[in-house]
């Protein structure tokens, strides 16, 4: 397999390049971050999820020379399953009507990234300040993660019934929806006996 180096060895200069392009558009902080993913997805192995990581880290560290590439960095939004399952076990994909399994479709149209982006866009209006769409996806994580808060997950929540974790922050405004709904008894009875 050939390997070619897309940014001639200076990444920085690569990234200056691909968001001067953006800059010429109607939107150019979603072009720009839609351009650099799509970049870094061709490469094998990485999915949109781990290019909006490394973006958002690398971007968002950027000095007060490159407002643009923080910008950019604000606007990522990387979906793990944590983040998936919470938005599933609340029950905001279904009042978003956008409920679909872990995976591609969480990068979708209507799937959790656009949830987080719309979510973002209300509560920034609702306090009138900005929150990033990074900022709220990492702050969902967070909530969710063991090695942080570890309150919504499936070591303290079996995926198979609604959550029972009444001391929740959460609990009055959860949907408190199973992962996995059991199959229902009747579906069971249906089932044919296993040949003896």
């Amino acid at each position: 397999m050939v390997q070619v180096d897309r940014c001639g060895g200076d990444l920085v200069a690569f990234i200056d390049q691909m968001l001067a392009v953006s800059e010429c558009e109607l939107a150019p902080t979603i072009i720009g971050r839609e351009t650099l993913i799509a970049l870094l997805v061709a490469v094998r192995g990485v999915s949109r999820k781990l290019a909006s990581m490394m973006l958002a880290w690398i971007m968002g560290a950027a000095g007060d020379d490159r407002p643009h590439w923080r910008a950019v960095a604000a606007s990522m939004v990387a979906v793990d399953s944590l983040v998936h399952n919470h938005l599933h076990r609340t029950g905001i994909l279904s009042a978003y009507r956008a409920q679909h399994p872990y995976g591609n479709r969480c990068f979708g149209l209507i799937g959790c990234e656009m949830v987080i982006r719309d979510l973002a866009e209300r509560v920034s209006d609702l306090n009138r300040f900005t929150v990033s769409r990074r900022r709220l996806e990492r702050a969902i994580w967070r909530f969710c993660a063991t090695i942080e808060l570890a309150r919504c997950n499936g070591r303290r929540i079996k995926d198979d019934g609604p959550c029972q974790l009444t001391n929740c922050p959460l609990w009055d405004g959860c949907g408190h929806v199973p992962l996995r709904p059991p199959r229902s008894q009747e579906a069971s009875d249906d089932t044919p006996d296993p040949a003896v």
